[in-house]
């Protein structure tokens, strides 16, 4: 025919009912996936299977015996249904801020069985956003996503592929949050805390903590982070330093019975009974069988095993007031005809540590961050509480130690709508394992960006102002005695380049943020030469540091991340590439972070 001799092939659709996920792997944990059949597998497919799935159409009619079908009147049909529609508490800005940060953590520190994060609103138990990284695709599920483990599995022979291959994708769709367990490390110094203020057992003003280094516990010395001891501390101080014989001393005072009441009050012996499958329990060590011992490293964080949900919502609990909530994903269900058919609000278990200790617990969590800030998630005009984490995991793999890195922050400090909680299981301890190296400075990146999305903007202290950036103002026109005057005003120092009385353009340009006491070139004369300078490698060098180098070559410089004054602060990104070629003048952003840590 004319068509074969043309040889045209034709081309059409063919429908299907396979469920397709547009952001591939964001929060594909907590979302799982479907089976060729259409079956929910893991996550909230699974959970809300029944809403999710609808109803298939059907006809049932009547046969006679010779087989043929009856007349119509013996025939019922039944109209297909739409599933239901899930509308979460997940907010997509956040679980992406989230899982970014994460995953450059995950590389950076080479952490081997993976890392978790929650994002939770400390008073309702919504989560904002959750995650497992690596993650996976969800529209891809069985392809293994991490490529370390996928160049492992390459490496196997192929008698012991298939069973290494399971095991991996297995792994994979597990949401790590709620289905795995690890000591929570000094992270639970906050209910050690809460516990012994709500029973009145720590004096702010009079109380002292003497550390040498370890202490001695049933004929067993448990040491301290600081080998050579913190000597005579404050509450406060013990804190801020993460000192376990301080917190072994705080459970020894609360004692076995009360030490275990607030564990089990703050929910840290529970499921936290989330709308996803798979929460597995804690392991703690129950009353009748905990010992002096058990009782001193439990209060700073080893011996009980806890979810990082359960830790998350306990933490809430000691901020928000102290009431336990149930967390929750799913807001509300919606038919196919636009009814709601399911609301989930807030659900308060009970309340465990009264108003005042909680504000109490708040007061000295902020404090710990305004007075330690290199090793915390500090930023400029926020106020914010946090706490890091490093417990000890013994001989897990091949190798003699590994260590779970944590930080647990929230904001705003006085009336806390946010909390957040990274985990990191086993980086490479040759790059770094403590919580406040490893987690600390990604969580800080995190909150620089979701603080300004959920409407919270900087208020500085005076302490602060004198640190702060400013913006370069407009000095094109003006008069070379009114633009000094303006930025003598704004603490910026100046330049003038040619001998004419008038600004005809300026370096930095308007806008441009600088560090205050930076320079301003005015040039007076258009024919003048822009010099052009050669930007050095500032990564690593102290803020003081990176003014000097800058200043030499003439540059300027705006700060980011944690103060400028804290100790151990350290450049950890520049917006400018090293060797890329600048104006004279111009400003580079330098972002700080954590210094070396001990926690």
């Amino acid at each position: 025919t004319y068509f074969d001799k043309l040889k045209l092939t034709f081309v059409g659709t063919e429908a299907t009912t396979r469920r397709y996920y547009p952001q591939n792997e964001l929060a594909a944990a907590v979302i799982g996936f479907t089976n060729g059949d259409g079956d929910g597998q893991y996550g909230l497919e699974y959970q809300y299977d029944e809403y999710l799935s609808g109803v298939d159409g059907r006809i049932i009619s009547a046969q006679a015996a010779n087989g043929e079908e009856m007349p119509y009147r013996y025939s019922t049909t039944y109209e297909a249904k739409d599933g239901a529609s899930l509308y979460l508490t997940l907010d997509s800005t956040m679980q992406y801020y989230l899982e970014k940060s994460m995953s450059e953590m995950v590389e950076k520190f080479e952490v081997n069985d993976r890392a978790t994060g929650i994002i939770m609103n400390p008073k309702t138990g919504a989560i904002y956003a959750m995650a497992t990284c690596p993650s996976f695709d969800l529209n891809n599920p069985s392809e293994i996503y991490d490529p370390v483990v996928a160049a492992q599995l390459k490496e196997l022979p192929e008698s012991e592929y298939q069973d290494a291959y399971l095991e991996a994708r297995e792994k994979q769709w597990r949401n790590k949050a709620i289905s795995e367990i690890n000591p929570p490390g000094s992270t639970i110094k906050i209910f050690t805390s809460a516990s012994a203020f709500e029973e009145n057992l720590i004096d702010l003003n009079n109380d002292s903590f003497y550390c040498s280094g370890s202490l001695k516990v049933q004929d067993l010395d448990i040491g301290c982070s600081l080998r050579s001891g913190h000597g005579a501390q404050t509450f406060t101080q013990a804190l801020t330093n993460s000192c376990n014989p301080a917190f072994m001393e705080i459970g020894l005072r609360l004692g076995v019975q009360k030490f275990s009441y607030y564990l089990q009050g703050f929910g840290l012996t529970e499921k936290t009974g989330i709308d996803l499958p798979g929460e597995v329990a804690s392991v703690c060590v129950p009353e009748d069988k905990m010992t002096q011992v058990d009782l001193a490293s439990g209060a700073f964080g080893q011996t009980n095993e806890t979810t990082a949900l359960e830790l998350i919502t306990a933490y809430a609990a000691a901020i928000n007031g102290g009431y336990v909530v149930q967390p929750y994903v799913v807001d509300h269900i919606v038919d196919s005809s636009g009814n709601t058919v399911l609301q989930n609000t807030t659900t308060e278990k009970r309340q465990i540590i009264s108003e005042e200790t909680s504000k109490t617990v708040r007061e000295q969590l902020e404090a710990v961050v305004s007075g330690n800030p290199s090793h915390n998630a500090y930023i400029q005009g926020y106020r914010i509480g946090g706490k890091s984490g490093t417990a000890e995991i013994r001989a897990t793999r091949d190798i003699e130690d590994d260590y779970v890195a944590s930080y647990c922050c929230f904001a705003p400090a006085d009336d806390p709508e946010l909390i957040m909680l990274i985990q990191a299981d086993y980086p490479n301890p040759e790059i770094g394992y403590y919580g406040s190296k490893v987690v600390t400075p990604y969580a800080q990146e995190i909150m620089e960006e979701i603080l300004p999305y959920m409407g919270f903007y900087p208020e500085y202290t005076d302490e602060e102002a004198k640190e702060m950036n400013v913006a370069v103002p407009l000095l094109q026109d003006a008069t070379i005695e009114n633009a000094q005057a303006t930025l003598e005003q704004m603490g910026l120092t100046y330049e003038v380049v040619g001998s004419g009385s008038t600004v005809v353009s300026q370096s930095p340009t308007t806008g441009t943020s600088v560090a205050k006491g930076g320079k301003v070139l005015l040039y007076t004369e258009q024919t003048t030469t822009r010099d052009l300078v050669t930007v050095p490698n500032l990564i690593g060098m102290t803020a003081s540091q990176a003014n000097e180098t800058l200043s030499y070559y003439g540059l300027n410089y705006a700060l980011m991340g944690a103060s400028a004054s804290s100790e151990g602060a350290l450049v950890k990104s520049q917006s400018v590439r090293e060797g890329t070629q600048l104006q004279r003048g111009s400003s580079i952003t330098l972002t700080l972070s954590a210094g070396e840590a001990t926690d």
